[in-house]
């Protein structure tokens, strides 16, 4: 039997990405990967019994899996997804879980550079895990091939003619969108990573304002610069109908969310951000950045913040922006120094090779003696015997399993009651078959013609260990001759 691997998709307008392509290198090595959106982990796990477990952060949010997951002989894998490094060691370290008990059950972490693995290793945080530097897999995609593979998925790309200017905005604490929590929400879980009840506040309140300062920067800036198109980009947590109701309808502004932002990072000529990750990967691809600083001081992280050029008005930074478009701007020395230490220490390297270096760390994990799930647990876990609630609810799980009935089976209802998901954390079939098929196309010299084939997760092929309604979705290799089973759909 194949090993099985289940890749936990964060955020899939980032990671959807970075995901597949992992999947790609895995299912070469004859593995079965399943890409299992963050939002449906806590059943969908179990039911999959996979014999590995890769966990996009180490964030209170996954406090209560770690130790079941443990138990039943998974390798537990950590790679951050989150970009939380790049913010700065101390701020990482305190929104990570502090329990020493549960960071034990860790079987490997993946760094993205030399300072995390050397603070990682100095203050023994997870003792008994192999700990090793190998970069993030979401900046292999501005790397050939995987770049040009970023740029034939993007949809719209063609849509807007150059030169294009990216504005980048990253406030969902301050316009949170459907399903991020309130703001009394936002506040404690501020607390929970490590700010100060002053600092969160501050937080807070220059969050509250940000978004309506970079609505205004960017409908000074359309009107100006009639001839360039200015691609408003709004992370993917926060509420678009407040940029619809603040931006202009002008013919050069455009609001954009779909696909992912790597191509169009990669087609703009600048990039208007407060200190985000994706300023850092424009510096990283020579796009300057440009940032306001009349506002947002707080807010975005430190290093970010170097890696572009601050400017204290709309009219400066107008004035700057002008330079770019008319191809005599130079991005300042400052910025070119701090680059040379940046990646390295907190990148490791950006050469397109991550995704290679995780399925090495990956399959020498699975060759270890009694790595993999034991069946048994994964089902009493799921319907829910590990720890039932009542006496009543453990014979109700007894029957259910006994008879094969899904776990989801409500017997009052007569039918399958499913929980409800969050929709801003699933991700679609398609994006992910597109991906693949890209990734795949691009990489053909050397896969000598095979296909990677994504469906949906079932009972039926043997994915699920009983019978489940899932949202997990499933790679697989296939020759280039094979029809590809489940809903007769490849890549």
């Amino acid at each position: 039997m194949a090993d099985r691997v289940a890749l936990i998709v964060n955020n899939p307008v980032r990671d959807l990405a970075s995901m597949v392509l992992l999947a790609y290198g895995l299912c070469q090595q004859g593995v079965k990967c399943f890409l299992v959106p963050l939002s449906i982990r806590s059943q969908e796990l179990w039911a999959l019994a996979p014999d590995l477990v890769l966990l996009p952060s180490f964030q209170p949010l996954f406090t209560r899996w770690i130790e079941p997951l443990h138990q039943a002989g998974m390798v537990i894998g950590l790679h951050d997804g989150e970009g939380s490094p790049a913010t700065g060691i101390d701020k990482y370290a305190a929104s990570c879980i502090q329990d020493p008990r549960l960071r034990s059950m860790v079987d490997f972490v993946s760094t993205w550079g030399s300072e995390m693995l050397e603070h990682i290793r100095q203050q023994n945080v997870y003792p008994k895990a192999r700990v090793l530097e190998t970069g993030t897999m979401r900046y292999d995609f501005y790397v050939e091939p995987w770049r040009r593979a970023i740029m034939e998925t993007t949809p719209g790309l063609d849509r807007y003619a150059q030169p294009m200017v990216m504005i980048n905005t990253h406030y969902p604490r301050g316009n949170p969108g459907p399903g991020f929590g309130s703001f009394e929400q936002i506040y404690k879980l501020l607390l929970e990573r490590g700010y100060t009840p002053a600092g969160a506040q501050e937080y807070l309140d220059q969050s509250k304002t940000a978004f309506q300062e970079m609505a205004g920067l960017a409908n000074y800036l359309a009107e100006r610069f009639p001839q360039a198109t200015f691609i408003f980009r709004p992370h993917p947590f926060e509420l678009l109908d407040t940029y619809r109701q603040l931006l202009k309808d002008l013919p050069n502004l455009r609001l954009v969310r779909e696909g992912l932002v790597y191509g169009w990072l990669l087609r703009s000529v600048a990039v208007i951000h407060t200190g985000c990750l994706t300023g850092v990967e424009g510096a990283f691809v020579g796009i300057p950045g440009l940032m306001p600083s009349w506002f947002a001081q707080a807010l975005g992280n430190e290093e970010s913040k170097a890696v572009a050029e601050p400017f204290a008005s709309p009219e400066a930074l107008g004035d700057a922006l002008a330079a770019v478009l008319a191809g005599t701007y130079r991005r300042p020395e400052r910025v070119e120094q701090v680059l040379k230490d940046f990646i390295a220490r907190r990148f490791h390297a950006i050469d397109g090779l991550a995704w290679q270096r995780h399925v090495q760390i990956i399959m020498e994990e699975l060759d270890r003696p009694g790595a993999g799930a034991g069946r048994e647990f994964c089902r009493d876990f799921l319907y829910g015997l590990q720890e039932p609630a009542t006496a009543g609810g453990y014979l109700l799980a007894r029957l259910k399993k006994a008879w094969g009935m899904p776990p989801q089976w409500s017997l009052r209802q007569k039918k399958v009651v499913l929980d409800p998901v969050p929709e801003r954390k699933l991700f679609d079939l398609e994006d992910a078959r597109s991906m693949a098929e890209a990734i795949a196309a691009c990489d053909a010299e050397r896969n000598q013609g095979l296909r990677m084939s994504l469906r949906p997760a079932s009972y039926v092929e043997g994915d699920y260990i009983c019978p489940y309604w899932g949202k997990s979705s499933v790679l697989e290799l296939q020759g280039k001759e094979q029809n590809v089973e489940g809903d007769g759909k490849s890549c």
